[in-house]
């Protein structure tokens, strides 16, 4: 009998067995059926609201509470769309203090019947987390590398997380309960290699048709990833874990640093495979990558269309620098038939790693085919001449302030910026320091005419400044710094 020919009682009986979705798309099909739903509708929308966000600020959300909860009853997982999970919250009820002071409910934790529980339902999850081998795989950290069981053991290591008290392992039953989660918000502490080694075996196992379907963060859109400490960094094994989820569109990051494990880009990211990611932004905030590891990340992605990188100082890594001119060139060689918008900051300028690293002297934004909006500093575009690194090597303090005769003549004169921008380019921002005060005169001259390499870029959409004076060229407002954008608030209340 079709759907349509059903009395309403049993219509009735239906919805009250459909999730939220499912009920608005039956609601959508006639005006009958919207009258039927509008009760359980309501319903719903006020489940929503009193359960969209899982919190756990503070230790006020324990996460042991609310996988009971939604084990007894598994429909609380239809409203859940966010998962908080700052530095403040109780990574291990064994112990009497969460990572940032004391609480009530520090060290409260489960009773041995609902430990029982939370194993039976990682046993029921054995199916997607077979036992198959003992291979390892290599876990970067700032202070170590550690070796880790590969996935194929999961299920084992939630249940000796669970009896040594770590949330990590509440955290994936979690993301099998939660079918509608579309964002994480994570600080990532000490003692989630559990939760690690699950995320990259869900990322592994999308590749395989026959086992995505059964896989968890089908709706999972946004992610946002930070580092709990002042020094150090979250490795970019993250970033690959989740940029293999095909539901994601947006990447955020704040003190991630160095490169992805080599055994985490041969399994994810072999050599010769197509890019996975279906990512459209990449937010990299306080970040100091390899530059050869941030290719792989770029690599990864099909068509991405916004990417912000500011970078951050040795307080992140000690071993790699920002070198903004090969940063540029593996944005363009990965990215350039989609990116959209563009902002590059180098930030903190602590140390002189990188500076013997060959790069290129100047790189050219022409092959860009949808770039509207850049912006980064002046010296990430402005050619480098090899008296120019010579001297970076062997700088010599000037007397009074006053530059050598000799820098003038290092200066192209002939150098329009806009030959090596884009011809889609509509909006641009430049900021920084200049070599020397002719420097920033020739660019004034410069943009007095417009140029046929940009015939889209108008002075009401140009904003150049000196960042040692007010003195600006173009009308446009200053986009401000990273932490301006939109995407920095995914932080607020996250990182150290």
């Amino acid at each position: 009998m079709a759907l349509f020919a059903l009395p309403p009682e049993l219509k009735l009986n239906v919805i009250e067995f459909l999730d939220p979705d499912s009920t608005l798309n039956f609601a959508l099909t006639c005006r009958d059926h919207a009258t039927l739903a509008n009760s359980t509708l309501k319903e719903h929308g006020r489940l929503l609201s009193e359960w969209k966000v899982v919190d756990t600020t503070d230790v006020r959300t324990l996460l042991w509470r609310v996988l009971r909860e939604v084990l007894i009853d598994p429909r609380q997982g239809w409203y859940i769309r966010e998962l908080n999970l700052p530095a403040t919250r109780q990574y291990n009820w064994n112990v009497n203090e969460s990572l940032y002071g004391t609480h009530p409910n520090n060290g409260v934790g489960p009773s041995e019947e609902d430990k029982g529980l939370f194993i039976k339902a990682a046993r029921n999850l054995r199916h997607l987390y077979p036992v198959t081998g003992t291979k390892t795989v290599l876990r970067q950290h700032p202070r170590s590398t550690e070796i880790l069981p590969f996935p194929q053991l999961t299920i084992a290591s939630i249940e000796d997380r669970i009896h040594r008290g770590f949330e990590d392992a509440i955290i994936i039953l979690l993301l099998h309960y939660y079918p509608y989660l579309t964002t994480i918000r994570h600080t990532v502490v000490h003692q989630e290699e559990c939760l690690e080694t699950a995320l990259w075996h869900i990322a592994h196992e999308y590749k395989n048709p026959m086992i995505a379907p059964m896989l968890p963060l089908k709706h999972l859109r946004t992610v946002a990833i930070a580092y709990y400490d002042t020094e150090g960094s979250v490795s970019p094994d993250w970033a690959c874990y989740y940029l293999c989820i095909p539901s994601l569109k947006i990447f955020a990051a704040q003190g991630m640093g160095d490169s992805p494990s080599r055994q985490v880009q041969r399994s994810l990211f072999p050599n010769g495979a197509v890019p996975c990611s279906n990512v459209a932004e990449l937010f990299l905030w306080d970040c100091r990558f390899d530059v050869d590891g941030l290719a792989v990340v770029l690599a990864a992605v099909r068509h991405l269309e916004k990417f912000t990188y500011h970078g951050g100082g040795s307080t992140v890594s000690e071993t790699s620098s920002y070198q903004a001119k090969r940063v540029l060139e593996a944005v363009v060689t990965y990215a350039a038939h989609s990116l959209e918008e563009l902002s590059l900051g180098q930030g903190y300028v602590d140390d002189d790693l990188g500076l013997d690293i060959p790069g290129p002297t100047v790189v050219s934004l022409r092959s860009f085919r949808k770039l509207r909006i850049l912006d980064c500093e002046w010296s990430v575009l402005r050619p480098e001449t090899e008296e120019e690194e010579e001297d970076l090597q062997h700088d010599e303090p000037l007397e009074e302030g006053f530059h050598r005769a000799e820098d003038d003549e290092n200066t192209d004169t002939e150098f329009d910026v806009r030959t090596i921008l884009p011809e889609c380019i509509e909006e641009l921002h430049l900021g920084g320091e200049f070599k020397v005060y002719e420097e920033w005169e020739r660019l004034e001259d410069t943009f007095d005419t417009p140029s046929v390499s940009t015939p889209h870029l108008t002075m009401d959409k140009t904003c150049l400044q000196r960042s040692d004076s007010d003195r600006r060229i173009g009308d446009a407002e200053s986009r401000g710094g990273a932490w301006s954008h939109p995407l920095a608030q995914l932080f607020e209340g996250h990182g150290y």
